[in-house]
C-alpha cells in the first residue's frame, strides 16, 4: 500500500492542497496581489462598446436588468478568452503527449497551429508539459505549460537536429493575449523557484531543477506566434515574493485588522 501523496490538485474546482493545507495558485496570487490600473479603462471601454453595438439586447429592459447585464460584458469576454486558451492547452499537450487531440474551431486552430510552429522551429525538447508545481517554504502551487531545453551550440557545419546541444531548462508559457506582457516574468520565476513537480500519477515529488530563463509565446489565431526570452534573476523573484505579499494582506490580514468602534461620550 503506497502512502497517499502530500499534494494534490482539483482540476474542477482548481483547488492545490500541500501537506493537508489549501495552497493559493500562482495565478490566484497574482490575480490577487498585482495592481492592473489599465483594466478599469479596459472593462469601461468593453462595457460602453457591447452597450452601442447590441443597444437592441438591453434598451427595453428594466433599468436593473439592463445595468445588470451591461456590467458583465467584461466577465463574459474574459470567460470566453480563458475557454479558448483552455481549448489550445490542451491541444497543444495532446499534441505533446501524442494523445488525441479535441476539436478546435478555426480560431483556436490557428493558436494551435502557431505552438506546433514554435516547437519545431525552435527545436524545443519538452522535459515536462503541464505539471503543477509546489513551494513548502511559501506555501504556493502552480502548473506550468512546458519545461523545456533549446538548442545553443551548433557542433558543426553541417549538423542535423540531432547533434545540436541543448542549454538549461526554461519555464515556457504560451500566452493567446494581444501582447506580451512583464508581468508574465513573475508567473515563470514563481515556478522556477517551486521546490518540486508533483507526480500526479506516481505521487512523487521530483525537485525541480535550476530555473534561470523563461520563454514568454505568444500565439496569434494567423499561426504566426512570437517568443520573448525572459531572465529570471533575483530581481523579479522579490518582485513576485512582494506580490504574495499583498496578497496575503488583502486576504488574511485586511479582514482582521479593524477593531470595534470607540464608544462615545455620553
Amino acid at each position: 500500500m503506497t502512502d497517499k501523496p502530500a499534494f494534490g490538485y482539483d482540476p474542477g474546482r482548481h483547488r492545490l492542497t500541500l501537506d493537508g493545507f489549501h495552497v493559493p495558485s500562482v495565478t490566484q496570487i497574482l490575480g490577487e496581489g498585482l495592481p492592473k490600473p489599465a483594466l478599469k479603462f479596459w472593462a469601461a471601454k468593453s462595457v460602453a462598446e457591447w452597450a452601442y453595438d447590441q443597444r437592441d439586447a438591453w434598451k427595453d429592459l428594466p433599468r436593473e436588468a439592463a445595468v445588470d447585464l451591461l456590467k458583465r460584458e467584461p466577465l463574459r469576454f474574459t470567460k470566453k478568452r480563458a475557454n479558448v486558451g483552455t481549448a489550445v492547452h490542451a491541444a497543444i499537450a495532446s499534441h505533446i503527449t501524442d494523445a488525441e487531440p479535441p476539436e478546435l474551431n478555426d480560431e483556436e486552430f490557428g493558436y494551435y497551429d502557431a505552438a506546433l510552429a514554435y516547437l519545431e522551429e525552435q527545436d524545443v525538447n519538452v522535459i515536462r508539459s503541464e505539471a503543477t508545481v509546489y513551494s513548502r517554504r511559501y506555501h504556493y502551487g502552480g502548473t506550468f505549460d512546458l519545461l523545456q531545453s533549446r538548442p545553443t551550440i551548433d557542433v558543426s557545419p553541417y549538423a542535423s537536429p540531432r547533434d545540436l546541444v541543448h542549454g538549461s531548462p526554461e519555464i515556457a508559457d504560451f500566452k493567446t493575449s494581444k501582447a506580451v506582457y512583464p508581468d508574465v516574468a513573475l508567473q515563470l520565476v514563481a515556478y522556477g523557484r517551486a521546490d518540486f513537480i508533483g507526480d500526479r500519477v506516481t505521487g512523487e515529488e521530483i525537485p525541480m531543477p535550476e530555473i534561470a530563463a523563461g520563454v514568454i509565446v505568444r500565439l496569434d489565431a494567423s499561426g504566426a506566434y512570437e517568443a520573448i526570452p525572459v531572465t529570471l534573476g533575483e530581481d523579479v523573484w522579490a518582485s513576485f515574493l512582494a506580490v504574495r505579499g499583498v496578497h496575503d494582506w488583502a486576504r488574511d490580514v485586511a479582514p482582521s485588522v479593524l477593531q470595534p468602534a470607540l464608544r462615545r461620550a455620553a
